[in-house]
C-alpha cells in the first residue's frame, strides 16, 4: 500500500472522502445509539425519563444516562439541531433554559484574583482576542500595529473591533489560538501544542511561557500553591465541606487543579433547589416544573403564559447570579431562552417586561409558521 505523499492529487481527494464519510459513519453510530434508540427505549408517554448520578465525577459533577445528555452534540455539529429538537414540547407548553455564562472562567478569576482573568469579565475584554495576542503577538502586530503608550486592553479591544468589523487576517489568528487555550486550561504541555496548531516546538514552548509566567501568572500562582497544599495534606478542599483527595498528587495535580473550578457547577444543583422552594412557596408546582439540569443549565418546562414566563425570569437570575464567595470579584451572568423545543429558542434578557416576553412567544410562533 503507498504511503499518502506517494499519491497524486486526485487520490488524495478521494482518500480525504473516505475518511470523511468513514467519520459521518461513526459520528451517526454514536448518535443512533446514544440519543435515538434511548429515546425510544426510555420515553413513556409521550415523555423521555433518562437518569442522573449526583456526583458522578470526582470534580462532583452530575453524570447521566438513558440518554447521556451530557454527551449531547455540540453546537457546531450537524446533529445538534436534529437531536435537540427531539426534546420538545406541546404548543400549550414552553420550555425555559437559562445557562451560566462562562462559569468555570469565572470561578477560575474568582480564586485566582488573576489580573487579566479578571479584566475579561470586569472590563469587557473578549478573552480570546487577548489570549491570541500573547501568544501571536508579532502575526497581531504585523496587520495592526500597537500604538506607543497604548494600554494593553485598549489594544485589545480595537483587536476585537477589527475583527467584527471583517478582518479575516486578524479573525483568523483570533480563531488559531482556541485550540491552544483549551489544551493550555487544561495543562497541556508544548509538544501538544504544537500538535494542535501545526507549530514547531520552538514557537510552542514560546507560547507556553507565555501563557504561563504572563498572560495568567495568577492562574499558575494558584496551581503552584493547589499542588504544595495536596502534597502537604493528602486532599484539597473546594467548598461546602467538600474535598478530593489524591495520593499522587504530581501525577494528578491536572484532575485536581481542574476540581477547584468544576466543583462550582455544583451552583447548578443549589440553584435548582432554591427555585423548587420559591415553586413550593407560590404553589407553581401545576404550572412550573425543573425537568434537567446539564452541566451549567437548567431546563424548565412551564405553561405557555407571558406572566408565568416573566415570574420564572424574575426568580431564576437573582438565583443564579448570587455571589457564592466573599469578596467575590467577577459576578455570575446568566440569560433564559424560551421555545418549544431544546434548539429554537428566542432570549428573554435578564428583567424583561411583559411586553418584551410577548414578543419572544410572538417569534416563535413566526418560527414555526416559517418551518412549516
Amino acid at each position: 500500500m503507498p504511503i499518502v505523499s506517494d499519491l497524486s492529487l486526485e487520490e488524495l481527494k478521494q482518500l480525504k472522502e473516505v475518511v470523511n464519510a468513514m467519520l459521518d459513519y461513526s459520528n451517526a453510530a454514536i448518535i443512533r445509539n446514544n440519543f435515538i434508540k434511548a429515546f425510544y427505549d426510555n420515553t413513556v408517554n409521550g415523555r423521555l425519563y433518562g437518569s442522573f448520578k449526583l456526583f458522578g465525577t470526582k470534580t462532583f459533577r452530575l453524570t447521566s444516562s438513558a440518554p447521556n445528555l451530557l454527551n449531547m452534540p455540540s453546537t457546531g455539529s450537524v446533529y445538534a439541531k436534529p437531536i435537540k429538537q427531539c426534546l420538545s414540547t406541546d404548543k400549550s407548553h414552553l420550555i425555559y433554559q437559562v445557562d451560566f455564562s462562562a462559569l468555570e472562567d469565572r470561578v477560575i478569576a474568582n480564586l485566582s484574583r488573576d489580573e487579566n482573568k479578571c479584566a475579561i469579565f470586569t472590563q469587557g475584554i473578549d478573552g480570546h482576542c487577548l489570549n491570541a495576542y500573547y501568544y501571536f503577538t508579532d502575526e497581531v502586530e504585523a496587520i495592526l500595529p500597537r500604538k506607543e503608550g497604548e494600554d494593553l486592553y485598549a489594544f485589545v479591544k480595537r483587536f476585537k473591533r477589527e475583527v467584527e468589523n471583517g478582518n479575516k487576517a486578524l479573525k483568523a489568528i483570533r480563531q488559531k489560538s482556541k485550540p491552544v487555550s483549551f489544551g493550555l486550561n487544561y495543562g497541556a504541555y508544548p509538544e501538544k501544542v504544537a500538535s494542535s496548531i501545526k507549530c514547531s516546538l520552538e514557537q510552542a514552548e514560546n507560547i507556553f511561557h507565555r501563557y504561563h509566567d504572563e498572560l495568567y501568572k495568577g492562574v499558575d500562582k494558584m496551581r503552584t500553591a493547589v499542588l504544595a497544599k495536596a502534597k502537604n495534606k493528602g486532599y484539597i478542599p473546594l467548598g461546602l465541606g467538600c474535598r478530593i483527595t489524591t495520593d499522587n498528587p504530581e501525577k494528578e495535580i491536572r484532575t485536581v487543579f481542574n476540581a477547584c473550578s468544576q466543583f462550582w457547577s455544583i451552583l447548578s444543583l443549589l440553584s435548582l433547589h432554591k427555585f423548587n422552594e420559591k415553586i413550593a412557596e407560590n404553589h407553581l408546582e401545576d404550572k412550573v416544573e425543573v425537568i434537567s439540569s446539564i452541566y451549567d443549565a437548567l431546563y424548565i418546562h412551564i405553561d405557555k403564559d407571558a406572566e408565568l414566563v416573566k415570574w420564572v425570569n424574575d426568580t431564576i437570575i437573582p438565583i443564579m447570579t448570587a455571589d457564592f464567595l466573599e469578596d467575590q470579584i467577577v459576578h455570575n451572568e446568566a440569560v433564559g431562552e424560551i421555545g418549544y423545543n431544546w434548539y429554537d429558542t428566542a432570549e428573554v434578557p435578564n428583567g424583561a417586561s411583559l411586553e418584551d416576553i410577548e414578543k419572544a412567544i410572538a417569534s416563535l410562533e413566526d418560527k414555526c409558521s416559517t418551518q412549516q
